[in-house]
């Protein structure tokens, strides 16, 4: 699940870290960045809440999951063939609509096999620290180097073949344990013993739902236009703005581990406010301390830690807060809605406004974004299994 949660996020990522250069092939404004952004993420939603809705039954997360992935890597391949702004716009839809199955399906798998004492860690594991290890820190270094090698289309193409091995070790190796018709029942009755034993818990899931589309905000406002605020308008090379954008990944993996950490031991409410607090630090630096590199990347690395937070909105908590029957349409409920504000309408606007005002104020929103998901989680109910569960 780690490496599946890296190369989807590799493959998605690729566009943003290598968009200057078709920026520049295709003479796009900021406003059809934008759009090229929207149109990945609304396709995404679209197929995490309608395709796990489908799709609930234990039996067909595997094979499901593994469609998902060799469709968004067939959909990478593609967009390194792309002519024009449209057929560039539709290989984007094909990776969303492909890619909005992968954590529902993977997510939910995992939830049944792991104990609550390591939840939250699994789920991290799984959401944050294959994502970002791969594709947020390794992939923008690589993609760097067989850009100036092989130009953005050539490294389309190859970031794509990964997700093809990947798809036949998911075949043999992944295990989907099936749940008897006995064992679903006990697990229904058990059900609200264990995970739904705050009063109220399930207003979680639509308060994660709130929080999601303030960090969806922060995360992909900031991933869409940072390396163009790095690039055209303050001069960097791509070499050094991949640098930067690779403590990103960096930042994400120690996240992983340490918020997720907090999670487990402390509890979900307190680590989501570490998460949000120090993602403010991220658009900041890039606001304030673009001449100093180290001091850019360290802020970097220090904000994009809150990438650990988002296994914890998105899967633990909801998790613990509905019953194991409604965990995949949950999952994507939660990825889908923040995926449609955070990842189309926020992008758009912010691409518009880019125009106008120029790019600084696409980190501005991103800002907004982590101040919004601070405010949000003051109003969680703590879902601890340690605290809650007898």
């Amino acid at each position: 699940m780690v490496l599946v949660a890296g190369i989807a996020t590799a493959d998605r990522l690729a566009f943003n870290v290598l968009s200057p250069l078709i920026v520049k092939e295709f003479d796009l404004s900021n406003t059809q960045m934008g759009m090229l952004t929207s149109a990945f993420s609304v396709a995404m939603a679209t197929s995490a809440m309608g395709i796990g809705w489908l799709f609930q039954s234990n039996s067909h997360r595997k094979l499901m999951l593994i469609i998902a992935v060799i469709c968004f890597s067939v959909s990478a391949i593609l967009g390194g063939l792309a002519t024009t702004f449209i057929l560039l716009l539709i290989t984007r839809v094909i990776m969303g609509l492909s890619e909005g199955p992968v954590y529902p399906f993977a997510q939910s798998i995992l939830v049944s096999v792991s104990s609550p004492h390591r939840r939250a860690f699994n789920n991290a594991m799984t959401q944050t620290f294959g994502g970002m290890l791969v594709g947020a820190f390794i992939a923008p270094i690589v993609l760097g180097y067989l850009a100036e090698s092989y130009g953005w289309r050539g490294a389309f193409l190859i970031v794509g073949i990964p997700g093809l091995f990947l798809a036949v070790l998911l075949a043999i190796f992944l295990k989907n344990r099936k749940v008897k018709d006995t064992e679903s029942a006990a697990l229904e009755t058990e059900a609200p013993l264990k995970f739904i034993t705050v009063p109220g818990a399930r207003h979680n899931v639509w308060l994660c739902i709130a929080i999601g589309m303030g960090m969806a905000t922060w995360m992909l406002v900031q991933s869409a236009f940072l390396p163009l605020y790095l690039m055209n308008h303050h001069g960097f090379d791509v070499l050094t703005m991949t640098k930067v954008m690779s403590m990103a990944g960096v930042g994400g993996v120690l996240g992983a581990f340490a918020i997720s950490m907090v999670a487990d031991r402390a509890g979900r409410k307190p680590a989501m406010a570490i998460g949000a607090l120090i993602a403010c630090s991220a658009p900041l630096g890039a606001l304030y301390l673009y001449d100093s590199l180290p001091l850019l990347m360290g802020t970097t690395l220090i904000g994009w830690m809150a990438a650990g937070a988002f296994g914890v909105y998105m899967v633990t908590i909801p998790a613990e807060s509905t019953s194991p029957k409604e965990h995949t349409w949950i999952l994507g409920l939660v990825l889908g809605i923040p995926e449609i504000i955070g990842g189309v309408i926020m992008p758009m606007l912010s691409g518009t406004l880019a125009d106008t005002w120029g790019l600084p104020i696409t980190l501005w929103i991103s800002l907004a974004g982590a101040v919004i998901g601070l405010i949000l989680t003051i109003f969680l109910k703590e879902t601890h299994p340690r605290r809650y569960i007898k």
